[in-house]
Formats: C-alpha cells, sequence, structure tokens
C-alpha cells in the first residue's frame, strides 16, 4: 500500500515545473518514511497486544513497510539534488523531521545545518545523501 503510494508520488513529481506540486510529493516521502519507521510493524494496539485485522490481502506487511520506507528515503536523497533550491529546502525539512535510524541523531542533524542548501555543489550533497544513508 505505502509501495503504491510512493509510486503514485513519483509519477505526480516527474518532471513537474510545479514547486508546489514537488514540495507535497516531499512532505508525502516523508510521510511515508516516518510512518513506516514510526509504526514498527503496525500489529500492537497501545496495550501492547498483539491486534488481528483478518485482513491477510493488503500488502502491510513488515517487509513492504520496510521497502516502501526505503524508496521513500531514496527519493528523497534523489530530490536533495534537485535544481530548485525551494525543493532542496523542503527535502532538508523533511529529512529533520525523520525519525533516526541509529543513535546519531544529532550527528545527522549537525550534516544537514552544515550545508547552504541554496548553493550546494553536487560532491557535497552526495556525501550529505551516504552520510545520512538516503541513497540506493
Amino acid at each position: 500500500m505505502l509501495r503504491a503510494l510512493c509510486r503514485e508520488t513519483q509519477r505526480a513529481g516527474y518532471r513537474s515545473g510545479n514547486v508546489r506540486k514537488l514540495a507535497a510529493c516531499v512532505r508525502v516521502y516523508g510521510g511515508v518514511a516516518a510512518a513506516a519507521a514510526a509504526d514498527g510493524d503496525g500489529t500492537e494496539d497501545g496495550d501492547g497486544d498483539r491486534r488481528d485485522d483478518g485482513d491477510d490481502t493488503e500488502d502491510n506487511t513488515d517487509g513492504d513497510r520496510r521497502e516502501a520506507a526505503r524508496e521513500a528515503r531514496r527519493r528523497l536523497g534523489a530530490l536533495l539534488s534537485h535544481p530548485w533550491p525551494r525543493v532542496r529546502s523542503a527535502v532538508v525539512d523533511e529529512v529533520w523531521a525523520l525519525p533516526a535510524a541509529g543513535d546519531d541523531d544529532d550527528d545527522d542533524r549537525q550534516l544537514l545545518l552544515g550545508v547552504d542548501w541554496a548553493g550546494a555543489d553536487r560532491e557535497r550533497i552526495r556525501g550529505v545523501v551516504e552520510a545520512l544513508r538516503l541513497g540506493p
């Protein structure tokens, strides 16, 4: 389900000349990545008990959620190299809000703070994408 949302979002933003549409795509990717990371496996309710929805036909398994999060993070990494500064700034805002995958959350945020995203060169962007694990 989330992977299909990523695919449709990619189609909507592909070769778009609309900054607002691209910013909306960035927010969708950020939401997919955050939901998949924060939801875990999504099978526990508030009491910590396992719930059974009875719907085994949906593709919302752990592997699909992880794959959707990986795809969303990869697309955010690709959009970080977008030629328009406003799109890059929107990506940085979304990556800043993502839950940390490890204990080095402060180091990751320092990487985001230490770059002028309006005029960043390709090498610097590529280094940050690799350090934040946003690439393929």
